[in-house]
């Protein structure tokens, strides 16, 4: 039986001590996808291919688990949600969305829709999304795993929106994506006629990134996908590359979000983005690759540079290797004497620390400060030069990058001379290297003096940084093409193939919090109750308690069993218990009826109250399964408990199966307890195992 969903990530190894080895996962349906992608260096017009492997058995587990396998094939999802260059050889948008179809075909998903900004220039506030479903199997049912890949590069105007923070609350930019996508998909759904229970796949890069983290979050916050629909937190798995922030710290705070998987490489400053300084975070886990200054750096790095070149177009060098910090004596800075400049020895992740800070307090000396005087030149800006979609604007950033970057000493002192601050020399000089930028990409068509304006209101304050900053300012110049290429995808790529399996579950950073008063971060049970409190299956009893040593009833089990099935409608069928009729649990057992789930103790009464014995409760789990299509276990499975005959013979086959796929053990090594009455604290622990198999 394949597993629907697992415990959190954090509490594998009390799980492993509790529960038998689960038989593997069925791999027969593995295949090899290859991905055309375009690639994050601007200077090409065509899309490059690299190779993912993708299996269904990639979503039976809980998204509450990072995986390797998945992580990979996220990410080919992420790239094929690209806009495609080779669709503009013909200025024409009408492929644009041509890599995700073709990805999403060779994995078998059907009904692929994009929706329009996949095929039209894009604006400024603007998202481009694709979508596809499929059905899969886990755990003895049915769901629909919908595909969502949200576009993060190639996006061209919507560069304007990366840029609006507004004043308060949420990244705009971000959010206004986020909530397109929520719509969008909520549309595809209702369209393709999807009902039941799904499970959400959902990935982006860089912008798409940090509208899928947002995304997640409304998810996991229990946004509606729409009558009929069901989705368990565990069943939702959201994988982020290089995402900027766009929630705020106070949205963020629990683990309930802790199925929401964070890509980073801590040399790239678009994850620093929109600042934890102005109080912007990201919902989930961060899972942070190696960077300088971590243990063995230089062996992993070498097993990346392997793969690194092996990956097409990979520009062939490592952008953070050539990262180098600079100085300056506060009273040199206006001396415009070269030789007063010296090397410092600084990693490009500390002196993100020192940049954020200048950016936050000087730069913009507020968030208020940068939404009413800064936020519109860049955001109009921005749009209007990567707005030319037709052209291949993502390589004007390159190009303005390096020029500024073989420049920098003049820029510097351009911002820090009296003489030439007063005479506005930085801004003729930024606008001169952009205009050349613009006309060497083949954009001939701009705002020049929108351009002109926006230089002329950026000048100024970095003229006030440099001289309170000034060697984190020169720093910054002297490297904005290394610091921009660390934001590549391809390394991403290059280290998560080399990685060991388990080097970013080591990285986890979350501990046991306790949900529960009464549950220790010790107890042998707190994996489970964490696992049923996230998936929506059971909650606690009030007063923040979970009273783990309670007994369970049989309508207690009914309605855990009905919730795992994303609480159906049970309209126009009867109940035939005379005893189950009007009560919290009643549409519970009409749907476990129906569904051959239980069955009452005689013809008309269900005993709702009556406590649940452990034989009783493999009994439903084995009915919830589905007989006809569970593989029962040997009778010989119980032969080495000795209470074995004590087993009824009508939970017998049922027991055999649990005890033969790890979902029950014994009490004890020669005791199996058949009739003992289960607590809540037992109860949750096999339905984590049961959701395991």
């Amino acid at each position: 039986m394949k597993k629907r969903i697992i415990s959190l990530l954090l509490c594998l190894v009390l799980i492993v001590s509790l529960v038998p080895a689960a038989a593997a996962a069925n791999t027969g349906d593995a295949r090899t996808v290859t991905v055309r992608y375009a690639s994050g260096h601007g200077v090409d017009t065509h899309d490059y291919e690299t190779d993912f492997t993708y299996s269904d058995d990639l979503f039976t587990k809980s998204g509450y688990t990072y995986r390797k396998d998945l992580a990979l094939m996220s990410m080919g999802l992420a790239f094929a949600a690209y806009t495609s260059k080779d669709s503009e050889k013909t200025d024409d948008y009408a492929t644009g969305n041509r890599n995700f179809v073709s990805m999403a075909e060779q994995c078998g998903f059907e009904n692929i829709q994009s929706n329009k900004w996949m095929f039209q220039p894009a604006e400024a506030d603007s998202i481009g999304i694709s979508c596809a479903s499929k059905t899969i199997r886990d755990n003895g049912g049915s769901y629909t795993l919908i595909a969502v890949g949200v576009r993060g590069n190639n996006y061209h105007a919507e560069w304007g929106g990366n840029a609006r923070l507004d004043a308060a609350g949420e990244h705009k930019g971000f959010a206004l994506g986020r909530d397109q996508v929520l719509d969008y998909l909520r549309a595809y759904i209702a369209d393709t006629g999807i009902s039941g229970r799904v499970k959400i796949w959902i990935a982006g890069y860089s912008r798409g990134a940090a509208v899928s983290n947002m995304v997640g979050g409304a998810l996991d916050n229990g946004y509606s996908l729409g009558e009929g629909v069901s989705l368990s937190p565990h069943d939702l798995y959201c994988y982020c590359y290089e995402p900027p922030m766009g929630a705020t710290k106070d949205q963020v705070q629990g683990r309930l979000y802790d199925n929401i998987q964070n890509i980073v490489n801590a040399n790239d400053l678009v994850t620093y983005v929109a600042f934890d300084n102005w109080d912007f975070a990201r919902y989930g886990v961060d899972r942070v690759v190696p960077t300088k200054g971590d243990d063995n750096y230089l062996g992993y790095k070498a097993a990346m540079l392997k793969e690194f070149v092996q990956i097409p177009n990979n520009g062939g060098i490592y952008w953070p290797d050539h990262f180098q910090a600079w100085g300056i004596d506060p009273k040199d800075i206006t001396s415009g004497d070269l030789g007063k400049i010296f090397k410092v020895n600084m990693t490009q992740k500390d002196f993100y620390t020192d940049l954020c800070e200048a950016i936050t307090t000087c730069l913009a000396s507020s968030r208020e400060d940068y939404a009413e005087n800064m936020q519109d030149f860049l955001v109009a800006m921005l749009a209007d030069i990567f707005g030319a979609a037709d052209k291949n604007t993502s390589g004007v950033a390159e190009a303005f990058a390096k020029k500024v970057q073989d420049n920098w000493r003049k820029l510097f002192y351009s911002l820090t001379i009296p003489g030439m601050i007063k005479n506005g020399t930085a801004a003729r000089l930024l606008t001169g290297y952009l205009v050349e930028a613009l006309q060497e990409n083949g954009v001939l068509t701009y705002d020049l003096a929108g351009i002109e304006a926006t230089m002329g209101m950026l000048a100024p304050r970095l003229s006030k940084m440099a001289c309170k900053y000034p060697g984190t300012t020169m720093t910054l110049l002297a490297n904005l093409l290394v610091i921009g290429l660390a934001h590549c995808g391809e390394p991403g790529l290059a280290w998560l193939r080399s990685l060991p399996d388990d080097y970013m579950t080591k990285k986890q950073t979350v501990s046991y919090a306790g949900l529960f008063d009464d549950v220790a971060a010790e107890a042998w049970y707190a994996p489970a109750v964490d696992y049923v409190k996230y998936g929506r299956l059971m909650y606690g009893t009030g007063n923040n308690l979970f009273q783990p040593d309670a007994q369970m009833t049989r309508a207690m089990f009914a309605q855990v069993l009905y919730a795992l099935e994303g609480s159906p409608s049970v309209k126009g069928l009867s109940c035939p218990f005379t005893d189950a009729g009007g009560s919290w649990y009643t549409d519970a057992v009409i749907w476990a009826y129906h569904a051959g789930v239980v069955a009452g103790v005689s013809a008309t009464q269900f005993a709702p109250n009556e406590v649940l014995t452990r034989e009783q409760m493999v009994t439903m789990l084995y009915g919830y399964a589905g007989r006809e299509e569970t593989l029962s276990g040997s009778d010989g499975a119980l032969a080495s408990y000795q209470d074995q005959a004590s087993v009824s013979s009508w939970a017998r086959e049922a027991m055999a199966w649990a005890v033969s796929t790890g979902v029950i053990t014994g009490t004890s090594t020669t005791t199996l307890a058949p009739q003992k009455v289960g607590t809540r604290a037992e109860v949750a622990t096999v339905l984590m195992q049961f959701c395991e198999q």
